[in-house]
């Protein structure tokens, strides 16, 4: 009997082209399926009929419609450049052409939860430009015009105001730091932990910041006035750098 050969220019997706959008009625064991990437690389895969092991790109392909059993499994990988000394057998993904670190992908997504491996996620203590920053962050509403450096929260309409010590209604729960210039009712890059640069601050290192009692950017002057609430919301690292990651707790003076 004849192998067939197909041919894909994707591996998943079940958009035109992609290898998981051919029928798995139509597939018949040991077929052969060439896919041509976009960065000048090609997969080769043999389908195994009888596999039915669970999808895992790139290495088993299940089709999206009557799977069955069926997958396609990979063989290989062929590189743009036949003269590097890799054939078929050799799946060298260090290879320039795949995929090296996040950086070469600037909207990266999971398909589940991320192993850390008994690792850690590095943040950077010293951004190196002015109005950079690091950390854990969201992307949400705010209620007003606010500037880098404002330190918000989040009120029962669910939008984001500058704090103020001078109330506690408006200094206690979530807090977040305004990570650049966001307009009313827009969207913007807030940051919930992390580091951020300004190189108008001219703080003192080491000092305790706190929301102020004048909405916008945290001093680092414990407020002290009757009925002030006094939150450490991070600390100076250097004259223009801070480390922001509000207290949970506060305190209001009588």
């Amino acid at each position: 009997m004849a192998i067939k050969i197909r041919g894909a220019y994707g591996l998943i997706g079940g958009g035109a082209g992609a290898l998981d959008a051919i029928d798995g009625a139509a597939l018949v064991d040991k077929e052969i399926a060439i896919v041509v990437m976009p960065l000048g690389y090609t997969y080769v895969y043999t389908l195994d009929a009888d596999s039915g092991a669970a999808e895992s790109s790139p290495d088993i392909i299940a089709p999206d419609a009557n799977p069955g059993n069926k997958r396609w499994i990979l063989n290989g990988i062929v590189p743009a450049d036949p003269t590097d000394g890799r054939g078929v057998g050799d799946r060298d993904y260090n290879d320039a052409r795949y995929l090296q670190d996040l950086v070469d992908d600037d909207t990266p997504q999971l398909g589940g939860n991320l192993d850390l491996n008994e690792k850690a996620a590095l943040f950077n203590e010293a951004p190196t430009s002015d109005h950079t920053f690091n950390g854990i962050i969201i992307n949400d509403t705010v209620g007003e015009d606010v500037a880098i450096g404002d330190v918000l929260y989040l009120k029962n309409d669910g939008k984001w105001w500058q704090a103020d010590a001078d109330a506690e209604a408006t200094t206690k729960g979530a807090i977040v730091m305004a990570t650049d210039t966001i307009l009313a009712d827009a969207d913007g890059v807030l940051l919930l932990m992390g580091f951020i640069r300004d190189d108008s601050w001219t703080w003192t290192v080491a000092d305790e910041l706190y929301v102020s009692c004048t909405p916008g950017n945290p001093t680092d002057t414990q407020p002290a006035g009757a009925g002030d609430v006094v939150r450490i919301v991070g600390w100076a690292m250097t004259a223009t750098i801070v480390y922001f990651n509000p207290s949970a707790t506060y305190v209001e003076i009588a």
